[in-house]
């Protein structure tokens, strides 16, 4: 993960650089061939400032005909509907008590591995161009995925660090869902590099509230460690139908940096989240727990996000698009709060959770200005 962010960073830091030494040196050459021109033409001097117009600015152009292009132009809005494949994982884990560091610092842990998940997309995003608060920008983000594939082990240990394993069993997350709602406001900066406004380079810095949902069902179990009188027999036992719904909600801050070349558009955006985490689980086959909110986890976490996007503009109204993202999100020193069937509770020390993902998707884009 640190190496994506480095990347990233690198990323930005090189296109910036090479887009502004490519046009300083534009800059330097129009200057002089504007001199020339105006010195050839008998351009009165006091006219000569107009002629020799800066060909690089930040902010929207002040020109009579850029304007002119745009009376009707004052908002840009781009919809995006996309579908792509995203490989996940996520754990947890919960200590024998709060301290953590009485046997076994690790009593069960819940794997969730190697998740195939389907996506689709859709995206919405707003930049002010002209007029008052111009430059302000709004996003929208919605996404959901369909788990088909994975599995998911579930282990409890005697001993320190996952050793003395004396229960371990397998079972299938088919039928899992993923949900991502985002919503962000930030303020665009625009560096242009040619008068006909076809290549430019754009800071985004954005404060956003996410609220992301990974829904696992539990089924089709299979015992693969048993220890006698402990635990059921090795194999497949029947009428296991549990869940467990994480859920990650809070504010993120994040930078956008995107540049546009003449009908290429490249995007690198990077996220960092301050999340808190909810879960709630109810193990159907623990007749002493209660239904259907059999224990529940508590914490706060953090978590970095970063995206890479292209886009090949196909009109003034249409573009393709591909993007690849990653993301991580983690707590640590939660609680995890068990509910018996009795009205008793019991709590111990959340350890850890963690949820991973990468993605790939395809899809379209709506132009409107």
């Amino acid at each position: 993960m640190q190496f994506l962010v480095v990347v990233a960073a690198a990323l930005i830091l090189f296109s910036t650089s090479v887009l502004a030494e490519e046009a300083t040196n534009k800059n330097e050459n129009d200057k002089n061939n504007d001199s020339l021109i105006v010195a050839q033409s008998g351009i009165p001097h006091q006219e000569q400032t107009v002629a020799l117009r800066p060909r690089i600015h930040f902010g929207e152009d002040t020109s009579t005909e850029f304007h002119s292009s745009l009376l009707n132009h004052t908002f840009k809005i781009e919809t995006t509907f996309a579908i792509g494949n995203r490989k996940g994982d996520f754990n947890w884990n919960i200590a024998s008590d709060f301290s953590g560091s009485n046997l076994p610092n690790i009593l069960s842990e819940l794997s969730y591995n190697d998740l195939n998940i389907t996506e689709a997309s859709f995206d919405y995003q707003v930049q002010k161009r002209l007029g008052p608060m111009k430059g302000i920008y709004f996003e929208s983000h919605i996404s959901s995925g369909y788990i088909d594939g994975g599995y998911i082990q579930d282990s409890d240990y005697d001993g320190n660090d996952r050793s003395g394993e004396f229960s371990q069993s397998m079972s299938d997350p088919n039928g899992s869902v993923t949900f991502n709602l985002v919503n962000a406001i930030g303020f665009t900066k625009t560096l242009f590099f040619t008068n006909s406004h076809s290549k430019s380079l754009r800071f985004t810095p954005l404060i956003g509230y996410a609220y992301n949902v990974q829904s696992f069902v539990i089924r089709e179990g299979e015992q693969t460690v048993a220890t006698q009188r402990r635990t059921p027999l090795v194999g497949e036992f029947d009428g296991l139908d549990s869940s467990y719904k994480a859920e990650w909600f809070g504010f993120w801050l994040g930078l956008i940096t995107r540049a546009d070349l003449d009908k290429h558009h490249f995007t690198i955006r990077g996220q960092f989240h301050f999340p808190e985490y909810y879960a709630e689980a109810n193990w159907n086959l623990r007749s002493d727990f209660a239904h259907p909110k059999s224990f529940a986890h508590f914490s706060d976490g953090t978590g970095v996000s970063v995206k890479i996007n292209y886009s090949f503009q196909l009109n003034n109204k249409l573009s393709l698009t591909a993007s690849y993202h990653h993301e991580r999100m983690e707590t640590r020193d939660g609680i995890d709060t068990i509910y018996f069937k009795d009205g008793g509770t019991a709590s111990t020390r959340l350890n850890e959770t963690n949820w991973e993902s990468t993605s790939f998707n395809f899809g379209i884009v709506i132009l409107t200005n």
